[in-house]
């Protein structure tokens, strides 16, 4: 059979018959995949698949062009030759620019050679043509085409057509049976079709069943099913897959074994291995976990549970109600109005504002009635108040008329206070006794061991065990008479002290006279601004205006000193023996030292007396 007869029964199978039925005939790729052409894609058996002809009919081989059988070879021996038609200068000239275009194109053939472009580039090859494949050939072939007839028997395929009104094709080889009287189409075979166009579709084959009446479609197979109306509800479920979606009501649910999730208009639901959250927008938020949960209906209503803690907490915000559980009790109420709680041995309740308080367990009980009476109980503990009287029994004790009287006592300590605020304060115990009536008296009194009173004017401190007095006459005067020694104090002018150690005593600004009695005894007296005296060890120096006096005594029992009235003269005595003088600090003098004189004249000193001196071993 030629190529043309081949081709006009390709274009009449198509029109006739539904493209699909007519590739799964011939063997080769669905023409809707995306590799179709290629020549591994057929979904045939490796016998109705493409040939090494194919191959090289594909790949432009010229000798495959010689595909056709001994019936089409006849036929092309009664056709005349015709000869090829003379091509004019303008299709010449559009041929060789076409030439030169494919040859500068090639690539590896005249160009240069550039650096990367055998390793980054394919390398070319012809382009793939498909086909469809055609039966084999057989003994009994026969073709009769009167148009718009056609029939055709080549090997075990049958076709018989009247275009475009009835279409069979019978393929023993396949088994398969093909009918299209449009609007009407059936195969029967492996597979079975039956399509009424466009009202009915009816598929099946082994393990799978469709069908499709639109806007109705059901699928089922081994693993699953699907059922649908389009676009009203679209439903399925495949292994452990499933799906819903309900277009109108915007509902959409999908998920596995393991999670699950559903959309439908305010209604949403979350599943997964361990939680699951679901609600009602925006009115409506819960939570369901291993060990945790919670509900939320915010206003009106709030829940939370802990499972590992074996809590829950309820609340309903409109009417003020909460309701909390624990391992060892409950409670609710109504705030600021009611409150209860209990446990397995005890309760409380409290209501405001009138019994404000009860509860009671074995070892506490509480009572308050209107704000007006409390009574509570713990252990030993008791403890009663009114609005006259309040008393407490327990380790110490009360009694109390608030806030003008109190009388506490710790019968541990045998100690007792007493108050009448703000002006009377007493308490005393076995070791001390001390009252105060403010602001006119203060008494202090560490029994046996001192007493300390104080009123506005006056003041006084006894210390029993060592015998020392203080009185203040305040707020200047202090007199104080120790056992050891005394002082008086007229604060800030007059201070005197004398103790054992030290003695001082100051007349501020002008007499400061202070003298230690240990160690060296030095003593430090000025009558400012006149009259300065220190005494310091062996050595004491006398300031009197500009008139300077300083004597030292050595351990030997000898002394030396020096007299000055600044600056008009000096004299000075050294413990050896000798002397000196000077007026105005060298202008005139004269120094003896044992055999040695020496005069000062104009500051300059100068020898007089005496065998002559080396170095000056003045100390």
């Amino acid at each position: 059979m030629s190529a043309t007869r081949a081709w006009f029964l390709a274009l009449c199978l198509s029109l006739a018959a539904p493209g699909a039925a007519w590739a799964q005939d011939a063997g080769t790729p669905d023409a809707g995949a995306p590799d179709a052409g290629a020549p591994d894609a057929g979904t045939g058996d490796d016998d109705e698949g493409w040939t090494d002809e194919d191959e090289a009919w594909a790949e432009g081989d010229d000798d495959a062009d010689d595909w056709e059988d001994e019936d089409a070879d006849d036929w092309e021996e009664e056709e005349e030759e015709a000869p090829p038609p003379e091509p004019e200068p303008e299709e010449e000239a559009e041929e060789a620019e076409e030439e030169e275009v494919v040859e500068d194109s090639a690539i590896g053939e005249d160009d240069e050679d550039v650096e990367g472009q055998e390793s980054g580039l394919l390398e070319a090859r012809p382009p793939v043509r498909w086909r469809p494949e055609l039966p084999e050939a057989g003994e009994s072939d026969f073709q009769l085409v009167i148009p718009p007839f056609l029939h055709q028997r080549q090997g075990e395929v049958s076709t018989t057509a009247l275009f475009p009104l009835f279409y069979l094709r019978e393929s023993g080889d396949t088994g398969t049976t093909e009918l299209s009287i449009p609007p009407y189409y059936a195969m029967r075979g492996p597979e079975n079709w039956d399509v009424l166009f466009p009202l009915f579709f009816w598929y099946r084959g082994e393990g799978h069943h469709t069908w499709f009446v639109p806007p109705i479609w059901s699928h089922s197979a081994p693993d699953g099913h699907d059922f649908g109306v389009a676009p009203f509800f679209m439903s399925g479920r495949h292994g452990q897959n499933h799906y819903t979606i309900i277009p109108p009501l915007l509902t959409i649910d999908w998920g596995s074994e393991e999670e699950r999730y559903t959309f439908a208009t305010l209604f949403w639901r979350i599943q997964e291995p361990r939680v699951e959250h679901w609600g009602v927008f925006p009115f409506l938020w819960v939570e369901n976990a291993e060990t945790t949960s919670y509900t939320l209906a915010p206003p009106f209503f709030l829940r939370f549970e802990d499972r590992d803690e074996n809590t829950a907490l309820t609340v309903v915000p409109p009417l003020l109600l909460y309701h909390r559980d624990e391992p060892n009790g409950s409670y609710y109420g109504v705030p600021p109005l009611f409150h209860h709680s209990s446990g397995t041995d005890w309760s409380s309740t409290t209501i405001f504002p009138l019994l404000s308080h009860y509860s009671e367990d074995p070892d506490h009980f509480r009572l308050t009635v209107g704000g007006l009476f409390w009574w509570w109980r713990d252990h030993a503990d008791e403890t009663i108040v009114t609005p006259l009287y309040q008393r407490f029994r327990g380790a110490t004790e009360m009694d109390a008329v608030a806030p003008f009287f109190f009388w506490i006592r710790d019968p541990r300590t045998d100690a007792t206070t007493i108050a009448v605020p703000p002006l009377v304060w007493h308490w005393e115990d076995p070791s001390q006794s001390n009252t105060m009536v403010l602001p006119f008296f203060a008494r202090f009194e560490e029994r046996g061991r001192s007493e300390t009173w104080i009123t506005p004017l006056v003041a006084r401190h006894v210390n029993r065990e060592l015998g020392d007095e203080t009185t203040w006459v305040l707020p200047t005067i202090q007199v104080s008479q120790w056992h050891d020694g005394d002082a008086v104090n007229i604060h800030p002018i007059w201070y005197f002290e004398s103790v054992p150690s030290h003695q001082h005593s100051v007349l501020a600004p002008f007499w400061w006279d202070f003298e230690s009695f240990e160690g060296d005894r030095n003593r430090y007296t000025v009558f400012f601004p006149f009259f300065w005296r220190f005494r310091e060890g062996n050595t004491t120096s006398t300031l009197v205006l500009n008139v300077y006096h300083r004597e030292r005594t050595r351990t030997d029992g000898s002394s030396e000193w020096e007299f000055h009235i600044f600056p008009f003269f000096s004299y000075g005595e050294y413990s050896t023996g000798g002397h000196w003088w000077k007026i105005f600090y060298g202008l005139a003098g004269y120094e003896r030292r044992g055999p040695y004189g020496i005069t000062t004249l104009a500051y300059i000193p100068f020898q007089t007396d005496g065998p002559t001196l080396q170095s000056d071993s003045r100390d």
